[in-house]
């Protein structure tokens, strides 16, 4: 297993925290915001005031399918769970 199951962004550091850990573990695998490298670089820049919330959150759930579809093991999900993002372990 790549990765262990648990927590991989703590909301106790708010969302852009978060949301740059989902970035940041998407690319490190291979993941690329095609056509919206700018808004990754404004993310990373902390200079998002002008960046509709709802395409910061497109990108974020495109990274998070990323993940999920190459990084990920039978039985396990990135995703989020009681506000923190992590790597868990699907319950039936």
């Amino acid at each position: 297993m790549k990765y262990d199951p648990g927590c991989y962004g703590d909301s106790v550091y708010g969302a852009e925290h978060i949301t740059l850990r989902i970035f940041g573990l998407s690319m490190e695998n291979g993941w690329l915001p095609i056509g919206d490298e700018w808004v990754l670089d404004a993310v990373i820049d902390g200079k998002t005031g002008s960046i509709p919330p709802e395409v910061i959150q497109g990108m974020e759930d495109g990274a998070i399918d990323f993940l999920n579809e190459n990084v990920s093991e039978e039985g396990y999900l990135w995703g989020f769970e009681n506000g923190d993002f992590g790597y868990w372990e699907q319950w039936e």
